[in-house]
């Protein structure tokens, strides 16, 4: 979702109208606001979503507070305090905060604007296929079933008490897609190829009771745990799957 972002608040860091494109790189040191614009964008299409859909099915939603939680579940101890205003292709969204609540939030839009899918922010704490893991087996402690779109409120509030929203959607989108997923003759050749894999990754298996992610070779159906992947194998097959899957 090409945007561009314009942050009109006194902050810590000197950050200029951010333009979004297809690609956008950002460089710079820890701390500089990197991953602050990274969230401030995916929450900002977040709440876009929300208000095309609202629009688009005549839905009464208080835009007000779905931001609020949306931000709140998305950064520590938030306090923002100003105007910030994101512009999309064919709508701009715009935020006043006061130490950290949000006073309003408005959506200037064409009509008929639909709903794109859900933005995603692979963050650092889900490239790895056993955070993964780790998640499934603290939803199970939970005693939590429901995928994402069925979670009562309940269910989404204890989860959002250990995970970040971000982080949350990012996994459970994932999960949905990979089980059965079947990477494509170009993938499958490159990521084999580039670690010399050992294990050849036809098909992948998402075992919600075991709590496990398999590397399935349909050949000779060995099953393998993802887990097994070295961390940098990991990543690089999650970062491949992402913009296939979701």
């Amino acid at each position: 979702m090409a945007m561009s972002l314009d942050i009109t608040q006194p902050t810590k860091f000197e950050i200029p109208k951010m333009e979004f494109n297809q690609l956008t790189i950002f460089v710079g040191k820890n701390g500089s606001g990197k991953s602050m614009i990274l969230k401030l964008n995916w929450c900002f299409s977040m709440i876009a979503n929300y208000f095309a859909s609202g629009r688009l099915l005549n839905m009464t939603i208080d835009y007000k507070q779905q931001f609020q939680f949306i931000m709140d579940k998305s950064f520590d101890d938030q306090n923002f305090d100003g105007k910030i205003e994101a512009f999309f292709e064919n709508a701009t969204i715009t935020a006043e905060f006061k130490d950290g609540k949000i006073i309003s939030v408005t959506c200037d839009s064409e009509e008929g604007v639909r709903p794109n899918k859900f933005p995603v922010f692979m963050s650092a704490n889900t490239r790895l296929f056993s955070s993964f893991v780790a998640y499934m087996q603290v939803k199970k402690g939970l005693g939590i079933t429901n995928t994402f779109q069925m979670f009562t409120e309940p269910e989404l509030l204890k989860l959002t008490n250990i995970y970040k929203l971000y982080d949350l959607l990012f996994i459970e989108q994932m999960l949905i897609g990979m089980n059965g997923y079947t990477l494509d003759a170009d993938m499958k050749k490159a990521f084999n190829e580039q670690f010399e894999m050992k294990v050849v990754i036809d098909q992948i298996i998402v075992d919600q009771d075991e709590c496990e992610l398999y590397a399935l070779n349909l050949t000779t159906l060995e099953k393998v745990k993802l887990t097994r992947l070295s961390a940098g194998e990991q990543s690089i097959l999650n970062m491949l799957l992402a913009p296939k899957i979701i």
